[in-house]
């Protein structure tokens, strides 16, 4: 997710640009905008720390934010029926279940398992993960990191979220089964427990009970883990922050994400949003995003990179 990176630039960003062979300032970025909309139809969004991808309503994708210098904005042709981006790299699964990948290749991040194929994928910031179709669960990428090879080796499993260093499934019967790091510490899986849905942020994971309430577990650094005894019928979850999506169309979020204030970074809540009303929802490390029944995509958040500036 470049988190150490994008804590590190700040207000010296165009110096650092003037010094670092392949770097694109943001000057022309409008990073004090914290609310945006498009023309663009979407199904789904998905999102990382500098960019925002859009599955549009014919099965194409399409990414803004960032630079772009690795072919983020440039995802192969489709259709799709699903995509997942995170850091600077995404795929997309294709109805036969075959994947077209693009973005960066560092460390493998690209090169799923050949002739492999897939029912769900899930991208973190240095790997990718997928069920195959009879359930299991295969990653690859830099997956040595925070113990992200340690993916369980049975079958059957129905859903998949993948963090930067924490990943979850669930079973058949909605129990999940976690596995890595929340950063120092081994994910502890909750016992008892059956869930609709997960979301994964960097260090934490929310699930979705079958009667909408939520809960979460793993890195409590930013209040993340906070939520609200509220009925949710989606959620998101990125680097610091957790939001679920209302009956009504709003949505609330609680825990932090970063923040200008002169030459310094801080801290600020992730502010919920109301008058939306969004069917879906996704979040990137800083940003989130909700679609309405029209397709209407409007982000809102940080927008260092231009992640909100919706096509």
């Amino acid at each position: 997710m470049r988190t150490v990176a994008r804590e590190l630039v700040g207000a010296g960003l165009s110096l650092l640009c003037g010094l670092l062979t392949g770097c694109v300032s943001v000057v022309d970025r409008d990073a004090t905008k914290t609310e945006a909309s498009g023309s663009i139809r979407a199904a789904a969004i998905t999102a990382s720390n500098s960019h925002t991808c859009a599955l549009l309503r014919d099965g194409e994708a399409v990414c803004w934010g960032g630079n772009g210098r690795d072919g983020q904005h440039a995802p192969p042709a489709g259709p799709f029926t699903q995509i997942s981006f995170d850091g600077e790299h995404g795929c997309g699964l294709k109805a036969d279940g075959s994947l077209a990948c693009w973005g960066d290749d560092e460390n493998g991040k690209l090169d799923a398992p050949a002739g492999a194929l897939f029912s769900q994928i899930d991208a973190g910031p240095y790997h990718k993960c997928g069920l195959d179709l009879a359930g299991a669960v295969t990653c690859w990428g830099q997956v040595s990191t925070a113990n992200q090879d340690d993916y369980p080796t049975a079958s059957g499993f129905t859903a998949l979220a993948v963090g930067q260093t924490v990943s979850c499934v669930l079973d058949a019967g909605g129990a999940p089964t976690c596995w890595g790091q929340t950063p120092r510490d081994p994910v502890v899986t909750p016992t008892g427990e059956t869930f609709s849905a997960l979301a994964a942020g960097s260090y934490h994971v929310c699930g979705l009970r079958s009667d909408g309430s939520a809960t979460c577990w793993g890195n409590d650094a930013h209040g993340q883990l906070g939520a609200p005894a509220t009925p949710f019928t989606a959620l998101a979850a990125g680097y610091g922050f957790s939001c679920g999506l209302l009956a009504s169309g709003d949505v609330e979020c609680w825990g932090e994400r970063p923040s200008a204030k002169g030459t310094e970074q801080i801290w600020v809540p992730m502010a919920p949003f109301t008058g939306g009303s969004f069917v879906s929802i996704g979040a990137g490390d800083f940003h989130a995003c909700g679609i309405d029944a029209a397709g209407k995509v409007t982000c809102w958040g940080d927008n260092f990179y231009g992640q909100l500036n919706v096509p």
